[in-house]
């Protein structure tokens, strides 16, 4: 979409993803993505859906854990995320 067309388009026509993300902290340049999920939505219905666990290379902390359910063990054979991210522009698009 055009972000000039942006303003004018009705939310029930607009095609769009949605993207939740879990990682290992919340600062940017210290801590890593584990999680990532997308849905892409059309007329207002989700018409397709992308989710992948992500190898931060790094340890999980309990915190993190507790708060996502996601450990060391689910990510240790992941992919790292430069190994998903032409994937995931690929899915947005």
């Amino acid at each position: 979409m055009i972000t000039s067309e942006l303003p004018s388009t009705l939310l029930e026509e607009a095609e769009f993803s949605v993207l939740d993300v879990e990682t290992t902290g919340l600062s940017a340049r210290n801590n890593r993505v584990i999680e990532i999920g997308i849905v892409k939505i059309k007329n207002l219905k989700i018409v397709d859906r992308y989710q992948t666990l992500i190898n931060p290379g790094c340890r999980i902390p309990p915190f993190i854990t507790q708060f996502t359910g996601i450990d060391d063990n689910d990510v240790y054979t992941k992919p790292y995320f430069s190994e998903v991210i032409t994937e995931i522009e690929n899915f947005i698009g």
